[in-house]
């Protein structure tokens, strides 16, 4: 979302946009997400999104934020109060929760660092090369968004498409998948 449509994030920051603004069709349209900054319910690190209602969902709200660098995206749907009646203020209520939880348990943690190579998978072999194998590696860290102490739970696992390789290989050629179990 960050990266990949940076217009959408823009927009949605937004208390109030004025579309075909300096035009004589111009027009504002007010954010609905009470929880932007400075709104009724402003949740200071609340980005934007998406809230709605629908008789199957309830009240919906999909919200990201960003706090110290670390970025969330949290759902909320059919919120309800303590007695169980869905409403607007339960919505809010549940989405600060979530949010707050999610900023006070998980961490984007490096669980593999670029280079690293699987024990008992280093190497695949190359015919018709120089050297009768290469080694294995990931070109990139995976980094995910977890708990701090579940960071030792998952067992790197490479996945090779091939049983060996023709020569020439270049640098960086996918051979597989790093699968973490």
């Amino acid at each position: 979302l960050y990266t990949q449509y940076p217009a959408i994030v823009s927009v949605a920051e937004q208390g109030k946009i004025i579309f075909n603004e300096g035009s004589s069709e111009s027009f504002p349209v007010n954010s609905w997400n009470k929880m932007l900054p400075g709104m009724e319910l402003g949740y200071q690190t609340v980005r934007g999104l998406f809230g709605g209602h629908s008789p199957f969902a309830g009240h919906v709200m999909v919200s990201f934020a960003e706090r110290d660098g670390k970025k969330l995206i949290a759902v909320v749907m059919k919120a309800a109060d303590e007695n169980g009646a869905e409403s607007e203020q339960a919505l809010y209520g549940e989405m600060e929760k979530f949010l707050d939880y999610g900023f006070s348990n998980f961490e984007s943690i490096e669980i593999v660092p670029a280079g690293y190579r699987v024990k008992g998978q280093e190497t695949l072999p190359v015919i018709k090369g120089e050297h009768g194998d290469v080694a294995v590696e990931t070109i990139e860290a995976v980094t995910l968004m977890m708990r701090v102490k579940e960071k030792d739970l998952y067992e790197p696992t490479l996945l090779i498409d091939m049983e060996y390789l023709e020569a020439p290989v270049e640098k960086g050629t996918i051979v597989g998948k790093l699968l973490l179990e």
